[in-house]
């Protein structure tokens, strides 16, 4: 698994102007924030999947992490994490771990490694750009000062 912690100055003043909302609608914006984050990262690793038959890029999903999980991984149950992952049902990609890592037989063909690099500063500008667009509307509104 990979985790990534973001710290940026920019992205505080954000996270300083949405505290002075309500818990309640602090989590929700921050929750959707991160998704937009993940989704970025997991429209690139759609692109990077081979497409042979299409099914590894249908199998790859963003959701979120549910409470019971992040207290068995470690995570602190009030921050926002979501997983981009692949369905290894029948259905699904269940070779995708042959197609990333490779076998004896298959060089590896990483595609969801790649994704999660090479868009860490596009996933950042999503959240900046959600999370600018949500703060903007609260001060419309009267909710920010």
């Amino acid at each position: 698994m990979i985790k990534a912690t973001v710290d940026q100055p920019e992205l505080r003043k954000l996270l300083k102007n949405l505290e002075q909302l309500t818990p309640k609608m602090q989590k929700g914006i921050l929750n959707l924030a991160t998704k937009a984050g993940a989704k970025v990262i997991e429209e690139s690793a759609r692109d990077k999947a081979p497409k042979r038959s299409g099914r590894l890029a249908k199998a790859i999903y963003t959701k979120r992490k549910s409470q019971r999980k992040k207290k068995r991984e470690g995570d602190n149950p009030k921050d926002a994490v979501y997983e981009v992952g692949i369905r290894l049902d029948q259905k699904g990609a269940w070779y995708a771990t042959m197609v990333e890592f490779g076998t004896r037989h298959s060089a590896p063909r990483p595609y969801m490694r790649p994704a999660f690099e090479g868009t860490g500063d596009t996933a950042l500008n999503g959240m900046k750009s959600y999370l600018r667009k949500r703060v903007e509307n609260a001060i419309k509104k009267g909710l920010i000062k």
